[in-house]
């Protein structure tokens, strides 16, 4: 997926897991989204946040390749572990992060490509509904991005219900 798509659907699920959790909606854990959401790519230096980076996506691209380490568990894992332990990030704000880094994944794991999902195991899960930028993208974000519109709109009319909406 492009980078947008990510962003959009990570926004989204992220949303829908406010609603229904105690999950905190501000401009930290909006912001983490948004990064969780594009890191996993930090090992492409084409990529949007690659591009930005380019003096650690160069190095990383030529020591595991593009959806490698970046693109499986053990990296969602790590970085959680790291950012809880070992740095001073609030939770929800690690835990915005990596729902936004899943969802990236969940996004390249419908791609033809697919992503390693166990590395070091090199073994690529796929669902191949669609390619990164092809006709198809669009529609599943759009799938995604109006799921959590009716979930909002759910919370909404619950709100709102006594005004006629």
């Amino acid at each position: 997926m492009m980078a947008f798509s990510h962003v959009l659907t990570g926004l989204s699920v992220y949303s829908m897991a406010v609603h229904y959790t105690d999950l905190p909606w501000g401009p930290a854990t909006v912001g983490a989204v948004v990064a969780g959401s594009l890191l996993p790519d930090i090992d492409h230096p084409k990529s949007w946040l690659g591009r930005r980076l380019l003096p650690i996506s160069v190095p990383l691209t030529m020591l595991v390749g593009h959806r490698g380490v970046t693109h499986s568990l053990l990296a969602v894992v790590a970085m959680a572990f790291v950012l809880t332990f070992y740095g001073a990030v609030a939770g929800g704000v690690v835990t915005a992060l990596c729902i936004g880094y899943i969802v990236h994944l969940a996004g390249d794991f419908v791609t033809n490509s697919g992503i390693p999902l166990f590395w070091p195991i090199k073994r690529r899960y796929r669902l191949p509904l669609a390619t990164t930028g092809g006709i198809v993208e669009p529609v599943i974000v759009l799938a995604v991005v109006a799921w959590a519109g009716v979930v909002q709109w759910g919370a909404l009319r619950g709100i709102v219900g006594g005004f006629g909406v």
